[in-house]
């Protein structure tokens, strides 16, 4: 797992943070979205459940909260007390061509309020590498021995600590009961999202991931989002028998297969009270974008390697 988000978690991360900030750009007056972002007064984190997710879903949180509320989020240099700045000056009355190099150890501030509550799902086994990223965002980076004063006196951690509360929960989402996901996903509404998880759940077994789906719909509070990205053209294969009795391979779209399960065409009704209740649609597409690209900046580094990235992506809206 480890190396697999070294390898590909990077470019998803930057692709995932972007997309993230369009999205909330684009939806700004949607009342999930601005607690998201801050733009209205709120005493309650808010709440996000990454379905199949991990390193790439947590970086790019992260990075959605820096960018869109840095003064609340962002990491703050430790300010150094009377006696540290007084030991300081003696130091170099003493020496001047002395180095003193002093570890800071950063603690949680008490009185720090989260502002996101993220919560991941997934089969595989992401607890140690969730654990080393999210110390890695509320620890300043480690300064060489030769920092001037300067880079000593601003270093800080990307997030101030206690901002983001995380939890991981290993377990096949396909088994999950509505009571499972209603507990998880909780009473308020949420931003919900299977990032390049769909498609892998639906070639796992399409009955099941429908059922899935049907499970979220139930557990899903009103005003909840549920934000779909896969890459472009991703399409799952189903064995049937045609007409004469002979098997024969389908290929059904991804996004046409979530349609049929969260916004099916209406059916039509009888007048009764108990059908026009049962034809209401649970979801309202708010967002479809069949091919989106993310272009890496022009002088972007990074040790390993980094892809420009297409997606397909759906938002909605719980009715």
């Amino acid at each position: 797992m480890e190396a697999y988000a070294i390898r590909w978690s990077p470019s998803r991360a930057l692709g995932y943070a972007q997309l993230l900030a369009w999205i909330c750009a684009e939806k700004e007056d949607d009342a999930c979205i601005q607690q998201l972002v801050g733009s209205v007064p709120s005493q309650s984190a808010a709440k996000v459940v990454c379905f199949g997710g991990g390193a790439a879903e947590i970086m790019a949180f992260s990075g959605l909260l820096r960018y869109s509320r840095p003064s609340e989020a962002a990491g703050k240099p430790n300010s150094p007390s009377t006696e540290e700045v007084s030991d300081s000056l003696e130091a170099l009355k003493v020496s001047a061509a002395k180095t003193t190099t002093t570890t800071t150890t950063t603690t949680t501030n008490p009185t720090t309020h989260p502002l996101l509550r993220l919560s991941h799902l997934d089969i595989a086994d992401w607890t140690s590498v969730l654990s080393k990223l999210e110390q890695g965002l509320n620890t300043p980076p480690v300064l060489s021995k030769y920092a001037s004063a300067t880079a000593r006196a601003t270093n800080a951690s990307f997030l101030e600590p206690g901002i983001v509360e995380h939890a991981f929960t290993r377990t096949d989402i396909l088994n999950s009961s509505t009571e499972d996901l209603r507990a998880t996903i909780g009473p308020a509404p949420a931003l919900l999202t299977l990032m390049s998880t769909l498609n892998d759940l639906y070639t796992t077994s399409m009955p099941r991931t429908t059922d899935f789906l049907k499970k979220v719909t139930e557990a899903a509070p009103t005003g909840s989002l549920l934000l779909v990205v896969d890459t472009p053209g991703a399409h799952t294969e189903v064995t049937a028998s045609n007409a004469e009795g002979e098997e024969e391979k389908r290929k059904y779209p991804m996004n046409l297969l979530l349609d049929f399960a969260l916004v099916p065409k209406q059916r039509k009704t009888s007048g009764r009270k108990d059908d026009d209740v049962e034809s209401r649609p649970a979801w309202e597409k708010v967002v479809e974008k069949t091919s989106m690209s993310y272009k890496l900046r022009e002088g972007l580094r990074y040790p390993g390697s980094l892809e420009n990235l297409r997606f397909q992506v759906h938002l909605f809206r719980r009715l």
